[in-house]
């Protein structure tokens, strides 16, 4: 038996069945059961309508699908290399590389300058502030050192890519020259004498691990030579690989007598270019010695009388009360000197021509006690060089005074009334040592005093003959001039005006040769 309320769904159902078919949504019920039978509480409805028919619905558009958003851009970047090995270098030549930055990805790069480390290597760019994907930029490191021995450094790439920062270790070895300069035994000459010659070797080593190149070697220094050189000159140089050597012979051949100042040198691309030596000596004797026709040195014992004219040609004697004073001379206490009073002197047996040529008349003088020979006119004389004869040209060098006193005037001239003539003003002090000597340079006669151009005068043309000079008095009728006090060092040079201009005085005893 059916429930009432199962009734009631039923006749929902048949209504809405009905509605449905009017719609066109389920076919007529006209033909519908008129029973049901209930099967397990739930019947079966017959349900019969008429339903007008109508117009298909609108079918709606359909959809379209979402599209699915695009890939994010890569940002993806590589080097050529990460390493950059220089070949070896010379020390101031270089040597270039270049690396190149490309963006593999798919978006646009942005850039920093490449930056570089070690004080050896530059770099340069081309690279800008972006790069395309796809496209490349180099860098390009320069290698050149200054200094010997292995470099390091690094190119760093900064960018936006995903493997920033990119680097590339930098590598280099650099080679130098370098010079050695050494004497084989010694780079003093001694002690050579004038006219002759000494010899000193050299080597110069390249020490270093690059070729030297533009090798050449140089000197200075009165009287040297190189003798022998495989060195190279400024305009024919060489070059010397690592560890080899070249020679040098230098020759020292002094033409004046004092100390060497001189160097040898020798410049090339060695990293201590140039590489010097200083080279000495001392000259010993007289470059002039052939033309000395007499030199009184004076040495002996105390009160000796024997003298001598060490240049030879002529033998000097000592006459009256002249005699040797040891202990006393112009370059200290450990020498001698010729001590001549009243009427002492020195008398060479012969006559010194000294001809119408230059020459140099020169001794030091130091006075004991004032002029006290009265010439007879009108003043006091001494002479340091007089003549027996008084012939016409023989030269005299004589000092004056007006009164008994120390000297206060020099003069050097042609006796008997020659055209040579010079006189200088000088008051020379009692019990010092001077220096004098007179010049011919060709027509002029200079007195020098002290080592000073004191006064100059007409030297004439007539040829100056000195027969048998007197060292220490004048000894020509009234005109004895003697001298008191001490001589040293007289010399006589014949052919040469041995000073031009103001000079030092020797200051060690004259050379013989």
């Amino acid at each position: 038996m059916t429930s009432p309320r199962t009734l009631r769904s039923l006749g929902g159902l048949t209504r809405l069945a009905g509605a449905l078919a009017l719609m066109g949504l389920l076919p007529s019920l006209a033909a519908a059961q008129d029973s049901f039978e209930y099967r397990k509480s739930v019947p079966r409805l017959a349900v019969s309508s008429t339903a007008a028919p109508s117009s298909p619905p609108a079918q709606p558009a359909p959809s379209q699908p979402t599209p699915a958003p695009a890939p994010a851009p890569t940002l993806r970047a590589a080097l050529s290399t990460n390493a950059l090995a220089f070949e070896s270098t010379t020390v101031g030549q270089s040597r270039v590389k270049q690396v190149a930055f490309t963006n593999q990805g798919t978006g646009s790069l942005s850039l920093q300058a490449p930056a570089v480390t070690g004080a050896a290597f530059q770099a340069s760019t081309n690279c800008g502030a972006s790069l395309p994907p796809g496209q490349s930029c180099e860098a390009t490191v320069t290698f050149s050192p200054s200094t010997p021995g292995s470099h390091t450094g690094s190119l760093r790439f900064d960018s936006n890519a995903v493997e920033s920062p990119l680097t590339v270790s930098l590598s280099g070895e650099a080679l130098q020259a370098q010079g050695s300069l050494t004497a084989d035994s010694s780079t003093s000459f001694g002690t050579v004498k004038l006219g002759n010659t000494a010899s000193r070797s050299f080597t110069f080593t390249n020490t270093g691990s690059a070729p030297a190149e533009n090798v050449f070697a140089a000197l200075t220094g009165s009287g040297l030579t190189l003798a022998s050189n495989s060195c190279g000159t400024s305009g024919a140089r060489v070059t010397l690989a690592p560890q080899a050597t070249c020679s040098m012979t230098v020759q020292y051949a002094p033409t004046a007598e004092g100390a060497l100042t001189g160097s040898l040198s020798v410049t090339s691309t060695a990293g201590n270019s140039p590489s010097s030596l200083a080279l000495q000596g001392l000259a010993s004797g007289d470059a002039q010695w052939a033309n000395v026709k007499l030199m009184a040195p004076f040495d002996g014992a105390q009160g000796s009388t024997s003298l001598a004219n060490t240049a030879g040609g002529f033998t000097l004697t000592n006459a009256n009360a002249g005699s040797i004073a040891a202990g006393i001379s112009a370059y200290g206490s450990s020498g001698s000197s010729y001590y001549t009073n009243s009427n002492g002197s020195a008398i060479a047996n012969g006559t010194v021509a000294l001809g119408s040529a230059n020459f140099t008349v020169e001794g030091w003088v130091n006075f004991k006690r004032a002029l006290f020979y009265y010439h007879g006119g009108g003043g006091y004389s001494a002479a340091l060089l007089g003549t027996a004869s008084g012939t016409l040209g023989s030269l005299e060098v004589i000092f004056y005074a007006p009164t008994a006193t120390a000297p206060t005037r020099l003069c050097a001239a042609a006796a008997g009334g020659g055209a040579g003539f010079a006189c200088a003003n000088y008051n020379f002090a009692l019990n010092t040592w001077h220096h004098v000597a007179v010049t011919r340079n060709g027509a002029t006669l200079t007195l020098y005093i002290n080592g000073q151009s004191s006064a100059t005068g007409n030297a004439g043309t007539a040829a100056y003959a000195t027969t048998a000079p007197r060292i220490g008095t004048q000894n020509i009728a009234n005109y004895y001039g003697y001298f008191d006090g001490y001589i040293d060092d007289f010399r006589i040079t014949t052919g040469v005006a041995r000073y031009s201009g103001n000079f030092t005085p020797p200051t060690a005893p004259l050379p013989a040769q």
